[in-house]
C-alpha cells in the first residue's frame, strides 16, 4: 500500500509533467526539463526486491533513451512503519529515503510584529522571490539557481491558475524573509518546499507561513488532509514532527 506522498507529488507537478501507465509502474516525463530527476522517473507499484534494482534502472534507461535524461531515477512508496529495504551494493547508486507526513490540524497563525505575512501578488513580490532564491542557492551545486528559477516560474503559473497559494513573510523595508505555500485539491493539501533567508532562520517564520497556507486551503477544501514529504533523518523531518505531523509512510528512490 502507498502513502499519499507520490499521489500528491503528481498533483503538484501536473502542470509541467506527463504520466503514462505501464504494466506495474508509471512513467513520469517532463519534456521541458530533462535534468529534473524526479520529473523523469519510474514509479513502481510495489517495492522491488534488491535483486531487481539493476533491472529497473536498465528499464529506465530503455524508456528514456535519446531524450537527454542524464540520471536514472526509480521510486516507490510504502505506508506504515519504516522498514528500509537493503541498500544497493553496487557503487554509483544513491539510495534516498523520505518520510511522508500527514496531519489533520488547522493551526492558528500567531500574531507577528516583526514581519507582515501575506499572499504573494504581482511582479514585485515574485522578483523578491527570485532574490531570496539567489541568496539561498549560493552554497548549492552549479545550476541550482537556474533550476530554482524554473521551478518558481511553474509555481507562479499554478498560483495564477488557482492550484496553489504562496505566502511570504515581509520585513518593514519590503525584504522577503521567508516563503512557503501549498497546493490544494479536494482531499489533500500538499505543502511546498519552504525557503527562509539565513538571517531569519529559527524565528518561527515557517510555522506562521504554514498556518496561513493551511487556513487558506481549508477555506476551499475543509476536509482535506495536509501532506508533506521530508528527507528522512533531517532537520525538516524533525521540524514536522515537532508541529504534530505523523509519519504515514516512506518514499524510496534509486538514483544513478
Amino acid at each position: 500500500m502507498r502513502a499519499p506522498g507520490l499521489a500528491t507529488d503528481a498533483f503538484a507537478r501536473a502542470t509541467i509533467s506527463e504520466e503514462r501507465r505501464e504494466a506495474g509502474f508509471t512513467v513520469v516525463e517532463t519534456p521541458s526539463r530533462r535534468n529534473f530527476w524526479f520529473g523523469n522517473c519510474l514509479i513502481l507499484d510495489v517495492a522491488p526486491a534488491p535483486a531487481e534494482y539493476d533491472r529497473w534502472l536498465d528499464r529506465h534507461a530503455e524508456i528514456f533513451a535519446g531524450t537527454g535524461v542524464q540520471r536514472r531515477v526509480v521510486q516507490w512508496e510504502a505506508s506504515g512503519e519504516r522498514r528500509d529495504p537493503p541498500r544497493p551494493v553496487r557503487a554509483g547508486i544513491e539510495f534516498e529515503v523520505s518520510t511522508v507526513f500527514v496531519s489533520d490540524a488547522t493551526p492558528a497563525p500567531a500574531p507577528r510584529d516583526d514581519v507582515a505575512i501575506r499572499e504573494l501578488a504581482g511582479d514585485d513580490d515574485w522578483s523578491r522571490v527570485a532574490e531570496l532564491e539567489r541568496n539561498d542557492s549560493k552554497d548549492q551545486p552549479p545550476g541550482f539557481l537556474e533550476f530554482y528559477a524554473w521551478r518558481t516560474h511553474m509555481l507562479r503559473l499554478d498560483t495564477e491558475r488557482g492550484r496553489a497559494r504562496l505566502f511570504g513573510a515581509f520585513t518593514d523595508d519590503g525584504e522577503l524573509a521567508a516563503l512557503a505555500g501549498a497546493y490544494a485539491c479536494d482531499g489533500w493539501i500538499r505543502l511546498t518546499t519552504p525557503i527562509t533567508a539565513g538571517a531569519y532562520r529559527r524565528r518561527g517564520l515557517f510555522s506562521a507561513l504554514f498556518a496561513c497556507s493551511v487556513r487558506e486551503a481549508r477555506g476551499r477544501f475543509p476536509a482535506a488532509r495536509i501532506v508533506v514529504v521530508a528527507q528522512a533523518d533531517s532537520a525538516p523531518e524533525r521540524l514536522y514532527r515537532s508541529l504534530g505531523f505523523e509519519a504515514h509512510g516512506y518514499q524510496y528512490a534509486l538514483v544513478e
